[in-house]
């Protein structure tokens, strides 16, 4: 069983750690999780080669590693989800219960204090591993968070059981004694280190599909939305209103002379005005507008339920709030301005793309006269 366990946490390990070489920067923790399953294959093979190896290794070293790979895999667990800091809490803790361990080892206390060592080190370690897991929300929440938080907590609880049962009766002598608790912390502790590995695996998959999912909807520069999922967006608006639901707005807007900021100034400082704008764009939409960088310089704002009259207010906020606040630029102020078209969607209209064109006309008016607003 244990020879069994040994290999799988070697496989398992190396696949992470393969992994990890070619992750993105975004998806942190495969590289401790990788020493983590590592790390409880030698504890395993230690602990299979036993009757052949000196107890020193067989049960002082084999523990120690076993503290180290809880350890490592509460910290991948951490980093997963964004919180390095915990590293020196996490490590302290399997640090002294290593200690503790080997001094109860070298005074030659009994099975019980080297039991109750190992069940508050996991206790602990995998506490915080399931509050982080917890923490998580539910739209991060995917098959390899559901089986990382099964897997945690059962071996909680068998631990817990086996520290119970030593505690209150006369268990075994041994923890490789064949009493039915010592089986199922065996077995459930060997397995639920090696498929909680598995489970990870899972979860970086899921977090490379959200990544992946990022990159093809999202605009790098700005974080709005691009082109493509916003047309996705208003074309589901779009068809709300074909249901009988309220009609929308939709803007498009352009910054006046862009190319003259990028000519003069250079691209960086064209990059923070495009940066500058779209977080001035969404200080003055609502919650459920939807707004997206289209072109180099061009936005679009979808505002759904608003008569054409409040999609005026909005863009003519917009428009003051951008004319007014400078863009800082190395310590001086840029001045900017914006052009904005506005249609609303119509009755008669059978898709997105007429109202965007009509907006589209809209700002070619704004655009007569620049640092202005005009709808169709």
């Amino acid at each position: 069983m244990f020879m069994i366990a040994a290999l799988l946490g070697l496989a398992m390990g190396a696949i992470v750690l393969l992994m990890q070489r070619s992750a993105p920067s975004s998806v942190r923790g495969l590289l401790e999780t990788g020493w983590s399953a590592i790390a409880f294959a030698v504890a395993s093979l230690l602990i299979a080669l036993r009757d052949h190896v000196p107890e020193i290794l067989s049960f002082l070293l084999a523990n120690v590693m076993l503290y180290v790979a809880l350890a490592a895999n509460a910290h991948g667990v951490a980093r997963f989800y964004h919180r390095s800091d915990l590293a020196r809490p996490i490590y302290g803790i399997a640090l002294l219960c290593s200690v503790i361990y080997c001094i109860i080892y070298a005074l030659g206390a009994g099975i019980q204090g080297r039991v109750y060592v190992y069940t508050g080190v996991l206790l602990v370690l995998f506490g915080i591993k399931t509050w982080l897991l917890l923490r998580e929300t539910r739209g991060n929440r995917g098959i390899g968070w559901g089986i990382m938080l099964v897997l945690t907590v059962t071996m909680m609880l068998l631990a817990s059981a086996r520290a119970l049962a030593f505690a209150t009766s006369p268990v075994a002598d041994s923890v490789f004694s064949q009493h039915p608790i010592n089986i199922a912390h065996g077995v459930g502790s060997m397995f639920a280190l090696v498929f909680m590995t598995l489970a990870f695996i899972l979860a970086v998959n899921e977090r490379y599909r959200q990544v992946l999912q990022d990159l093809a909807y999202t605009d790098s520069l700005t974080g709005l939305m691009n082109r493509r999922a916003f047309m996705d967006a208003m074309a589901r608006e779009h068809a709300k209103v074909q249901r009988g639901q309220s009609s929308y707005c939709v803007a498009v807007a352009d910054l006046d002379h862009f190319k003259r900021i990028n000519d003069a100034l250079g691209h960086a400082a064209g990059d923070r005005v495009l940066e500058s704008f779209a977080s001035r764009v969404q200080a003055c939409i609502r919650p459920g507008d939807v707004v997206g960088r289209i072109g180099g310089e061009e936005f679009a704002i979808g505002l759904p339920g608003v008569s054409q009259a409040d999609g005026m207010q909005i863009i003519e906020r917009i428009r003051k709030l951008v004319a007014a606040t400078p863009v800082n630029w190395r310590g001086q102020p840029v001045m900017i301005t914006v052009s904005i078209g506005l249609s609303r969607c119509k009755d008669a209209d059978t898709s997105f793309e007429q109202v965007l064109l009509r907006a589209d006309q809209a700002l070619y008016d704004a655009k007569l006269t620049r640092d202005a607003t005009a709808a169709k």
